[in-house]
């Protein structure tokens, strides 16, 4: 259900991850599977890991995005770098328009502190959403996992037009 009433964005804790991790893996199972390879789903899965999310807590912001009490996804993003590193909202909440109202807060976010370009690198089944929000495509890249990689569309927003 679509309940933007008891929407809320706040601040990812430390003792969020656990639920991070699993929405992570519950988007690339259900989500990324269908534009990308087996071999390339599992060595992806195999890297998403408590640890690892852990590691970028501190480079990186990490917000969360809840109905009521549950946590139906998160992004992570950096001011500094100027990127968006991903939006992942639990595929049982997709094409809902929450993927949307968490981008329009990260926006919000570059905005205020005066950043006139967002780039990211977005998966293949993610472009159209971007394109909907105003990004453009740069090119193409493959991501390293590490033997496989990833197919990707670097892409970019000017944000200056509007200030």
């Amino acid at each position: 259900m679509f309940d933007k009433v008891n929407l809320k964005i706040k601040k990812a804790l430390t003792t969020d991850i656990p639920v991070i991790v699993n929405i992570h893996k519950e988007c690339v199972s259900n989500t990324n599977s269908t534009d990308y390879t087996v071999d390339s789903i599992k060595e992806w899965l195999h890297q998403i890991s408590e640890k690892n999310v852990l590691d970028q807590f501190e480079t990186t912001l990490w917000y969360l995005i809840k109905t009521r009490n549950d946590i139906i996804g998160f992004c992570q993003y950096s001011i500094e770098n100027k990127e968006l590193y991903q939006i992942q909202i639990s595929p049982v909440y997709q094409q809902k328009g929450y993927g949307k109202i968490l981008y329009k807060f990260i926006e919000s976010d570059f905005r205020k502190n005066k950043i006139e370009k967002i780039k990211l690198n977005a998966t293949l089944n993610a472009v159209g959403f971007y394109r909907k929000l105003g990004f453009n495509e740069i090119k193409h890249i493959n991501f390293m996992l590490h033997k496989e990689s990833l197919e990707m569309i670097e892409m970019e927003k000017d944000l200056s037009k509007n200030y």
